[in-house]
């Protein structure tokens, strides 16, 4: 969990899944309605890079996936 300005985003990753959900400093549900983004994942030695496009999936709710995988120095 990260603050970023008036916000609170919580990333939730696994494999080819990437969940970001979007609170107030309180910890309350923001909405997301007309939300987007894009998640960037580093994996492997050679640091790998796959964009990942998240668009609303819920009220406080952006999520993406895409093809990676979830490794310990995955970043």
């Amino acid at each position: 969990m990260r603050m970023s300005g008036p916000y609170h985003l919580e990333l939730v990753a696994k494999d080819k899944e990437i969940v970001l959900y979007v609170m107030d400093h309180a910890n309350s549900k923001l909405s997301a309605e007309g939300g987007s983004g894009k998640a960037t994942i580093q994996t492997g030695k050679d640091k790998t890079r796959t964009s990942v496009k998240l668009e609303q999936a819920g009220d406080n709710i952006l999520k993406g996936t895409g093809d990676f995988s979830i490794k310990p120095e995955t970043v």
